[in-house]
């Protein structure tokens, strides 16, 4: 084994031990401003619930703290950004499920960065749950009802995904793989395409985030058949997950939280963790994301970064078991 692949292979191995742990933050941090950088465009939710934080963080702290969006090309470009940032501390990612977590299964050895050997584990952010969805006049009221016609017509049934290697593509993917069923995924160019076909019945099943699908469910446009969460969430309580349907070992949310480069001081990680912690503690702030369709992570560094690291080999090897192809 080469030396780089020794380094890397012990990194993840010590991840989440990388993180602040018992080390005492540093008194002075932070004495300048502080950059946010967001792998994603503006409007996404790693961009609006980052901003929420960076809000109450400039409040917290005696200096400024700022977004800076590097999105596109899978996130790879402001990935990389935020591993070659100096690590003084004064550069997080937000690092979400796509460039952490699905991107090592569809890139391999050509992704230039290692989600678990590049970066530190400093706080989560937020979950994104996510619910499988029918038109009412695709005749199916329950998850269990889906799995029945699905086997009964293997390639028949058809759900409409926010495009391919996404969050929700990856969970239909999982439900496929667990429930031993065949349903076609029909990506679409972003969530309000495919529910406004959705609505209109040129396709009759769906799989997409809470946040984006609940005011239909509210409003009886579509049916809400399960969530893919491990726990039923608070925005749909009567709706139940998939586990509770008949098929346990589903267990699919879009995530993001915050990360630090490789070396950055324990001290200054702790200090970080510490700020940020505070902010995600606020009953307003959690309000806010709850309102949105997501859960706020009040996890710190230790139990984040154990998360991450069992999320990154869970996707890749869905996707490689099943050739799970993107363009790239």
């Amino acid at each position: 084994m080469k030396r780089r692949t020794l380094l890397q292979a012990g990194a993840a191995a010590a991840w989440p031990l990388m993180h602040a742990g018992g080390a005492r933050a540093e008194a002075g941090y932070p004495s300048k401003p502080v950059r946010i950088l967001v792998p994603y465009t503006t409007g996404q939710s790693a961009d609006l619930f980052g901003r929420m934080v960076a809000i109450e963080l400039g409040k917290l702290w005696p200096q400024q703290v700022f977004i800076d969006n590097k999105g596109g090309g899978a996130s790879i470009p402001g990935m990389l950004a935020g591993r070659n940032a100096v690590p003084d501390g004064y550069t997080l990612t937000v690092g979400g499920s796509g460039p952490m977590a699905i991107n090592p299964g569809f890139y391999g050895k050509k992704l230039p960065y290692d989600p678990l050997a590049d970066f530190i584990p400093v706080h989560g952010l937020f979950l994104s749950p996510l619910v499988v969805l029918a038109n009412p006049s695709a005749g199916i009221d329950s998850f269990r009802q889906l799995v029945e016609s699905a086997k009964r017509k293997p390639g028949a049934e058809k759900w409409g995904v926010a495009g391919l290697g996404t969050s929700p593509h990856l969970a239909g993917e999982l439900i496929k793989a667990k429930a031993q069923i065949d349903v076609v995924a029909v990506p679409y160019r972003g969530s309000g395409v495919m529910l406004s076909d959705l609505l209109g019945g040129q396709v009759t099943l769906g799989v997409d985030t809470v946040s984006a699908a609940i005011s239909y469910v509210r409003s009886g446009q579509l049916k809400a058949l399960a969530v893919t969460s491990a726990k039923r969430v608070p925005q749909l309580p009567d709706v139940p997950t998939v586990a509770e349907s008949g098929f346990p070992g589903v267990e699919a949310v879009g995530w993001a939280g915050f990360l630090l480069p490789l070396h950055t001081p324990p001290a200054v990680v702790a200090a970080a963790e510490q700020g940020i912690h505070r902010v995600m503690s606020d009953p307003a702030i959690q309000e806010a994301m709850t309102q949105r369709g997501a859960l706020p992570d009040l996890r710190g560094g230790g139990a984040f970064g154990a998360f991450v690291k069992a999320e990154v080999p869970k996707w890749t090897e869905l996707i490689v078991a099943n050739g799970i192809k993107v363009d790239q």
